[in-house]
């Protein structure tokens, strides 16, 4: 696999940015219409006007076990031919200054990103981890 430009790094330091500033559409617009989404309880397909909704909903939770951001600490990427990437990412979720565990909490994901003339977008995306089994066994306030 061919190492990919720092495009791809670009990609994922917007997609941090929007996330983080709770800018749903921004968000979804870096996905495909109808993308998959995999992770240890399975695979799906999902469409992007069902997601733009949940997300909200997500970012909520996350907050509810004191996770405010999600940094982006990595992104090792490769080329999958002329149209498609292939990128390794890892987040680093933060906590409230309050949040006392020190533990820092890591997670990755891989997505395929599909870079076409006029847009780059994500095609799939693949949790390694549960992230909300990760927080349930960090503690907080959700119960």
């Amino acid at each position: 696999m061919e190492k990919v430009s720092p495009s791809v790094e670009a990609f994922f330091r917007q997609f941090e940015l929007n996330n983080n500033r709770s800018d749903f559409s921004a968000a979804v617009s870096q996905f495909a219409d109808t993308f998959m989404a995999a992770g240890p309880q399975g695979a799906q397909c999902v469409k992007a006007s069902d997601f733009v909704l949940a997300l909200p909903k997500r970012k909520q939770l996350f907050e509810s076990f004191g996770c405010h951001s999600m940094q982006l600490v990595s992104v090792d990427a490769h080329s999958l031919g002329e149209r498609y990437s292939m990128a390794h990412t890892r987040w680093r979720m933060n906590f409230a200054e309050s949040d006392r565990s020190g533990e820092a909490v890591f997670v990755d994901s891989t997505f395929i990103v599909e870079t076409t003339e006029q847009r780059s977008r994500i095609v799939l995306y693949l949790a390694h981890q549960d992230v909300f089994a990760i927080l349930k066994q960090r503690g907080g306030t959700k119960g």
